[in-house]
């Protein structure tokens, strides 16, 4: 058992590793370092702090209407702070970020582990959703031709997640609901497609400021290629099979856009891009961080205070008459 959760623990860094040692043996480091070089990163700065900046206030605002929808509690202010300090961990990964993020909702508000699971779960399903029904109004408007695959799996995922929202509400009503799946019960249908909708503004937010950001690197990839397959190179990049930002997300993006550029020189703008990008979400967290973990202290120690004193063992417990005392050997009478 000690060794299977070694391996699973260990999978993600084998995986990324992998991926990295085969792109940079098909792409000499020197040749991408090359094109850094050749490149212009500066005035990409204000397009990744844009990004960061626009996507938080952006997620904060559709977080809020469904931890309100489905806790009454808390507010904006409270939600981007809890959104800023934790997103620190994102830089790690989407899943570590994700997890964070629901032990401060379980601190922070008192729900469950369970319940602040599902609603981490609920974001995340409404993102994937968001991310589907971008890339597929790009498909459809016929910007750039999309395989086969990505055409089906696209618009399927997010009408999964759009029928969940819809149905849940009705089909689970009056019913108890494991804690995870709980938000698709407890989450309004009106709110909860309206939250669904505004996360393709995030989306939007970072296919425009990508897109600009290429353009002022000195890539020529047009804005319809970046718009159907960036939703796919963000699937792919919360998947736990990159390490810090690296891993399949590389592949990805050179197997998407090399029909534009060299492999050497997408690889040189989406690794600045994604480093600027990190440095723009921990600049954003930093003034939040000691905050956040105040209150994820706090509220474990509001947990503790509720669980009470345990309660005396059977044997011990107040009888009329009786002391609860029990007295050494050979002093009874």
């Amino acid at each position: 058992m000690k060794l299977r959760r070694f391996v699973v623990r260990l999978a993600p860094y084998l995986l990324a590793a992998l991926v990295i040692a085969v792109l940079l043996r098909k792409y000499r480091p020197s040749d991408i370092a090359a094109e850094v070089a050749k490149g212009h990163a500066l005035p990409m700065i204000p397009f990744a702090l844009a990004v960061a900046l626009a996507y938080l206030v952006l997620i904060a605002a559709w977080d809020t209407m469904v931890l309100r929808g489905c806790l009454g509690r808390p507010g904006f202010r409270d939600i981007l702070r809890g959104r800023a300090g934790t997103g620190l961990l994102q830089t790690l990964g989407y899943a570590a970020g994700g997890g964070g993020y629901g032990v401060w909702i379980a601190r922070k508000t008192g729900a469950r582990a369970a319940l602040a699971g599902g609603l981490v779960l609920y974001t995340m399903a409404s993102d994937l959703a968001a991310v589907c029904l971008v890339a597929s109004a790009s498909m459809f408007l016929g910007v750039v031709a999309a395989g086969r695959g990505l055409r089906i799996a696209a618009p399927v995922i997010a009408l999964l997640q759009i029928g969940f929202v819809l149905v849940g509400p009705y089909r689970l009503r009056g019913q108890s609901a494991p804690g995870v799946l709980a938000p698709w019960r407890m989450m309004p249908r009106g709110p909860g497609l309206l939250q669904m909708a505004g996360r393709c503004l995030n989306i939007l937010v970072w296919v425009v400021c990508t897109w600009a950001a290429e353009r002022a690197f000195g890539l020529a990839i047009p804005f319809g290629a970046i718009a159907t397959y960036l939703p796919v190179v963000l699937l792919v990049r919360s998947l736990p099979i990159n390490v810090a930002g690296f891993g399949a997300v590389q592949a990805v993006w050179v197997g998407f856009f090399q029909p534009w550029a060299t492999g050497p020189r997408i690889l040189a703008f989406q690794v600045l891009w994604d480093l600027m990008i990190a440095a723009g979400i921990v600049l954003r967290g930093l003034p939040f961080v000691r905050g956040v973990i105040a209150e994820i202290d706090q509220g474990q120690v509001e947990a503790e205070q509720k669980k009470g004193p345990p309660e005396a063992p059977v044997g011990l417990q107040a009888v009329p008459g009786v002391s609860r005392t029990r007295e050494p050997p050979g002093k009874s009478a």
